[in-house]
C-alpha cells in the first residue's frame, strides 16, 4: 500500500504542478483522470481510516487493560511481600525451636547420666542397699543419720526422675511444634512461589500491554499524519478543478428551471460541517443523503448531458450531470450505473440504482447540487433557500 501511497502523492503533485498549463480546452480529459486518481487516493484513504480505527480500538482496550494489570501485579507484589514477612517469622520460630530443642536434649543427657548412676548404684548394692546402711548402724545417732541420708538419696532419685519425665515430655512436645512449623513453612514457602509467579505474569502482560499500546500510538500518529496530508492535497486539488470548471456557467447565480426529487426517500442528512470520527478534522458533507432502500431508482433531477461517471472513491458508483447554465447535479453511492459519459438524459429518467458502494454505512443516495463550481444546498430548490454550502 506504501508504493501506492507514493504513486498518488506523485501524481497529485503533478497535477497541481501543471495547473498553469490552458484549462479549459482540456478539462474533460484532465477532469476524467484526476478523478480516477482521486478515486485511489479516497480508497487509501479509506483504508488509512480503518487502519486508525483499528488503532484506536486496541487503545482503547489497552487503558481498560492495563490499569487492571498494573492492580493486579501491585496486588501480586504485596501478598509477597506479606508471605515473605510471615515465612522469615516463620523460620524464626524454627531457629528458636531448634535452639529449644537442643537445650532440652542437653539439659535431658545430663539427666539420662544422673539416672544411670543411679540405676548403677541400686545394680551394685541390691534392691535392699538403702535398708542394710541404716540397720547397719551402731547407735542411735548413726541410725538416725543413715536414715536421713537414705531419705536424701531417694529424694534426689525421685527427682531425677521426674526431671526426666518432663524433659522427655517437653522434647516430644517441642518436636511437634517444629513440625507443625516446618509444615506451615513450606505452606507458605509454596505461596509466595504462586505470588511471585502471578507476579511475574503481571509485569509480563504489563510489558506486553504497553508494547502494544506504544506500537498502536506510533500506527495512530502515523496514519493520522499521512491521511491528513493526502487528505488537504486532494481538497486542494478539488478547489482547483472546481475553480477550472466555474467557467462552464454563464453567469447566473441561480440559474432558472425546478429540479425533481432524485430517488423516494426523506433525508436522512444534510449538508455542512462534520467532525471526522477518527481524525478529529472538520469536513464538509455538500450534499444531502436520502434514505431510499437498496436498488431503489434514481432519477435525473433534470434533463442534461452526464459529463462524468466514477467508481471507487469515497462516492462509490457517481454520475454528474450537466444541465447548463453552470448547474450540475451529482448522484453517488449508487450499486449500478446506467448511464455513460456523454448520454443525454431526461429529467425522471433512471439513471441507476440506489447502494452503499465508497464510503457508506448503508444504502442511501448521497445528491449534490453545484452551481458554476460552488456546491449549494439542494434544499433550496425544494422549498428551502438558494444558498451555498457553508463550513
Amino acid at each position: 500500500m506504501r508504493a501506492r501511497h507514493l504513486v498518488v502523492a506523485a501524481t497529485l503533485v503533478g497535477l497541481i504542478a501543471g495547473s498553469v498549463l490552458p484549462a479549459q480546452a482540456s478539462t474533460k480529459g484532465r477532469k476524467k483522470q484526476v478523478d480516477r486518481q482521486v478515486g485511489a487516493a479516497y480508497d487509501d484513504l479509506q483504508e488509512s481510516s480503518q487502519a486508525v480505527r483499528d488503532a484506536a480500538a486496541a487503545l482503547a482496550e489497552l487503558r481498560d487493560q492495563l490499569p487492571k494489570a498494573q492492580r493486579e501485579l501491585a496486588d501480586a507484589q504485596n501478598r509477597e511481600q506479606t508471605l515473605r514477612a510471615a515465612l522469615a517469622a516463620a523460620k524464626a520460630k524454627v531457629q528458636q525451636q531448634q535452639d529449644r530443642i537442643d537445650a532440652v536434649e542437653t539439659k535431658l543427657a545430663v539427666t539420662q547420666r544422673s539416672m544411670h548412676l543411679i540405676i548403677r548404684q541400686v545394680y551394685a548394692q541390691g534392691p535392699y542397699g538403702d535398708i542394710e546402711v541404716v540397720l547397719n548402724a551402731k547407735d542411735p545417732s548413726q541410725f538416725a543419720s543413715a536414715l536421713a541420708s537414705v531419705r536424701t538419696v531417694v529424694r534426689n532419685q525421685n527427682r531425677t526422675l521426674i526431671d526426666l519425665r518432663a524433659q522427655q515430655a517437653e522434647l516430644q512436645a517441642v518436636k511437634a511444634d517444629l513440625d507443625r512449623t516446618r509444615a506451615q513453612v513450606a505452606k507458605q514457602e509454596a505461596a509466595a512461589v504462586v505470588q511471585r509467579q502471578r507476579a511475574q505474569a503481571a509485569k509480563s502482560r504489563i510489558r506486553a500491554l504497553e508494547i502494544r499500546r506504544n506500537r498502536a500510538l506510533r500506527s495512530a500518529a502515523a496514519e493520522k499524519s499521512r491521511a491528513l496530508s493526502q487528505y488537504n492535497a486532494l481538497r486542494a486539488e478539488q478547489r482547483r478543478l472546481a475553480a477550472l470548471l466555474s467557467g462552464r456557467g454563464d453567469g447566473s447565480a441561480y440559474p432558472s428551471g425546478s429540479l425533481q426529487w432524485p430517488s423516494d426517500g426523506p433525508v436522512t442528512q444534510g449538508v455542512g460541517p462534520r467532525i471526522h470520527p477518527v481524525y478529529g478534522y472538520r469536513s464538509c458533507h455538500t450534499g444531502i443523503d436520502i434514505g431510499s432502500g437498496y436498488g431503489a431508482a434514481i432519477r435525473a433531477a433534470a434533463s442534461g448531458r452526464v459529463i462524468e461517471r466514477t467508481s471507487g472513491g469515497p462516492y462509490g458508483n457517481r454520475t454528474l450531470i450537466d444541465h447548463g447554465g453552470g448547474l450540475a447535479t451529482m448522484y453517488a453511492h449508487q450499486s449500478r450505473v446506467l448511464v455513460s459519459v456523454g448520454d443525454e438524459v431526461s429529467k425522471g429518467e433512471v439513471i441507476g440504482y440506489v447502494g452503499a458502494t465508497g464510503w457508506a454505512t448503508g444504502p442511501h443516495l448521497h445528491f449534490e447540487v453545484w452551481i458554476s463550481g460552488q456546491p449549494y444546498n439542494p434544499m433550496g430548490w425544494f422549498g428551502g433557500s438558494r444558498s451555498p454550502v457553508k463550513c
